[in-house]
């Protein structure tokens, strides 16, 4: 017994050490560091990964504090790339394929997104603690959607690379909610956060996304019609960007955000049974 007592002290010396350092990580604004700190005491002890983390993390270090722990889960940005993006393997960062066409996984743009972050350009949401990871998903929700509705409008007269550079930007943004909505489908029985939140949720990363998707197509639409190398290469890029804006999925191509494209299509559905 006495044995037991002497771990639970120990347990507890360790724990008090661990909040106290991450604590004082985040008040000087070293957000990095405390969510390394966290997460890695995490994985070793297991007192830190408790149902009640939040409320009882509220309670020790205050709630501003709290917060601003997970906000820096939520920012955290993803290891295997640099804001979402990656070069694209088939065709080696070039945007196009071997035989001189428009590359069609990067849809000419030399760049696709990350398979560990989905595109979002976050850490993946199993490194944040589970206990942690509902507030987390319902932060980048917000932060999210907050960017969807930040984004600047494309001048009509924009030169190919400012086309190019915006839909890259507005298509990490749905690579964020996508990944968002995944998440929180996930979490819909999760008692740590009520279900009618979850659905709020998604379904403003689902009016963010076609809106966003609104602008990716009407950004194709001025890639195909601007100007672009000789007459044969700019009539077949024209060609190319103006079928692809009028791609129901993207299927195939970075564009493609299924869990985004599945609420559409059940959105759709919907509609037309009520039609009918």
């Amino acid at each position: 017994m006495a044995d037991r007592n002497v771990d639970s002290e120990a347990v507890s010396s360790s724990v008090d050490r661990v909040i106290e350092l991450v604590a004082g990580e985040l008040r000087g604004d070293k957000i990095g560091a405390a969510v390394r700190r966290f997460a890695s005491a995490a994985q070793h002890d297991l007192s830190l990964c408790r149902h009640d983390l939040v409320a009882w993390l509220s309670k020790r270090i205050g709630k501003s504090l709290t917060q601003k722990l997970v906000h820096g889960f939520a920012v955290y940005p993803c290891m295997g790339c640099k804001g979402g993006i990656v070069a694209c393997a088939a065709c080696r960062g070039r945007g196009i394929g071997m035989r001189g066409d428009p590359c069609e996984p990067c849809v000419a743009l030399g760049a696709v997104s990350c398979d560990f972050c989905a595109g979002s350009g976050w850490i993946t949401y199993n490194f944040v603690p589970q206990p942690l990871r509902p507030f987390v998903i319902l932060e980048r929700t917000r932060i999210a959607t907050s960017q969807a509705g930040r984004l600047p409008e494309l001048a009509e007269s924009a030169s190919p690379k400012a086309i190019a550079k915006q839909i890259v930007q507005t298509n990490r943004i749905l690579g964020a909610l996508d990944n968002a909505v995944g998440a929180a489908r996930e979490h819909l029985q999760s008692h740590h956060v009520k279900q009618d939140i979850w659905r709020k949720a998604i379904a403003s990363c689902a009016k963010a996304g076609i809106k966003l998707e609104k602008r990716v197509r009407h950004a194709l639409k001025n890639m195909a019609a601007a100007p672009s190398g000789g007459q044969k290469k700019a009539e077949d890029r024209s060609a190319y960007f103006a079928e692809l804006a009028g791609s129901q999925q993207f299927a195939g191509t970075c564009l493609h955000h299924p869990n985004l494209a599945e609420i559409r299509k059940a959105a759709a559905r919907k509609r037309r049974a009520s039609k009918s």
